[in-house]
C-alpha cells in the first residue's frame, strides 16, 4: 500500500533534527528508529537533498552526507529544530500523561506532573489541567494480586465498596477461586470481618494490598460448606436476566416461573434483591431468609403510613 504523503512530510521534518542529534549515526539504526525499512530511508534521505529555502541553489538546499553507512547533516537549513506540537498534538501528551501520572510509582510521579505543568504553560489551551482527569483499570492491578494470594496461599487487605449497603469497609480476605460470571470478575474468599465466605465483585475492590499473614485455615475446606436457596423466578424479571449463569433451574411451577437454586454468599444481598425485585422473586428455603423479606417489606409499608 502506498504511504500517505503526509505521513512521509511528517517523518521529513522529524528526520534532520534527529540526524542533526546523532551525528554519525548508522542508516540502519535510523531506519529502526524511524520503523521503515532501508530503502525507504535512502529515499528519504535524497528527496531531502532537494529541500531547502527559495532560491534552490546548492547554497540554500540541506546538504546531508551518508557515506559509508552512516549520516552526518552538514547543513541543516531552517530545519535543525524539532517541529512544535500543535495544540491538539500537545492536549493528547497531556491526556497521556495524564494516564501515565496514574500508573507510575510514587517517586516518579512529581516528574510526570512537572512535565505536564511545562506543556501546559507552552501551549494555551481552553482546557484546563484540572480537567483533565485519568482514572486507570483497577482491576489489571487487582487482579494480578489476587491469583498471587491464591498461589502463595496469602491473605490480601482489601477496600471493599458494598452497593447494597452504601458503604465502603476495609477487609483482610483469603481468597481462593476468581470465577467469571458474564461480565462480572468474582472473588471467592473467606472474609475475616464476615468470619465466613464472602463473594467480592472485582470492580467494587478500591484498593488490594498482598499481606504476608498466611491463607485463613477454613478458606480452601469452607468451600464444601456452600449454602443454597431456593427461589421461585420468573423469567421477565431483571433478576433471572443478570443472575442467569449463576442459577440453576430445578423444575417449573408456572408459564414464565421456574424453580432455581442459588448459591448464597451474603443474606443481606439476597434478602434486598428480592425486595427489589418487587414479586417477580420468591424465597422458598431457608425459611429465615423468606421471613426477613417479610419483615422489611413490612417495616417499609408501615414507614409509609
Amino acid at each position: 500500500m502506498a504511504e500517505n504523503a503526509a505521513l512521509r512530510a511528517i517523518r521529513l521534518l522529524d528526520l534532520v533534527p534527529y540526524l542533526r542529534a546523532h551525528p554519525g549515526v548508522s542508516i540502519t539504526e535510523v531506519a529502526r528508529v524511524f520503523e521503515i525499512t532501508v530503502p525507504e530511508l535512502m529515499k528519504d534521505l535524497n528527496l531531502l537533498f532537494l529541500c531547502g529555502l527559495p532560491g534552490y541553489t546548492p547554497l540554500e538546499l540541506i546538504d546531508i552526507s551518508f557515506d559509508d553507512g552512516v549520516i552526518v547533516v552538514k547543513d541543516p537549513q531552517n530545519l535543525d529544530s524539532p517541529r512544535r506540537f500543535s495544540e491538539e498534538e500537545a492536549l493528547v501528551v497531556r491526556i497521556a500523561l495524564a494516564a501515565l501520572e496514574d500508573a507510575v510509582p510514587a517517586p516518579r510521579r512529581l516528574a510526570v506532573q512537572e512535565l505536564r505543568a511545562k506543556i501546559t504553560s507552552i501551549f494555551q489551551s481552553e482546557i484546563p489541567d484540572s480537567a483533565l482527569i485519568f482514572r486507570g483499570d483497577r482491576a489489571k492491578s487487582i487482579l494480578p494480586i489476587m491469583r498471587r494470594a491464591i498461589e502463595d496461599e496469602k491473605r490480601v487487605r482489601i477496600r471493599y465498596s458494598n452497593p447494597t449497603k452504601n458503604e465502603v469497609t476495609e477487609r483482610t480476605v483469603s481468597p481462593y477461586r476468581i470465577e467469571v460470571e458474564g461480565d462480572r470478575t468474582l472473588i471467592e474468599s473467606w472474609c475475616d470481618l464476615a468470619t465466613g465466605l464472602r463473594r467480592f465483585n472485582l470492580a467494587n475492590i478500591a484498593s488490594a494490598q498482598l499481606s504476608d499473614e498466611p491463607a485463613h485455615s477454613d478458606a480452601g475446606s469452607a468451600q464444601s460448606e456452600k449454602r443454597f436457596a431456593s427461589l421461585a423466578v420468573s423469567r421477565s424479571s431483571w433478576f433471572y436476566r443478570e443472575h442467569k449463569n449463576e442459577l440453576t433451574e430445578t423444575g417449573e411451577l408456572e408459564d414464565g416461573v421456574k424453580r432455581c437454586k442459588l448459591e448464597v454468599f451474603q443474606d443481606e444481598w439476597l434478602v434486598r434483591s428480592v425486595i427489589a425485585s418487587a414479586g417477580s422473586v420468591l424465597i422458598e428455603e431457608p425459611t429465615a431468609l423468606a421471613l426477613k423479606v417479610r419483615e422489611m417489606a413490612s417495616a417499609a409499608l408501615a414507614a409509609y403510613q
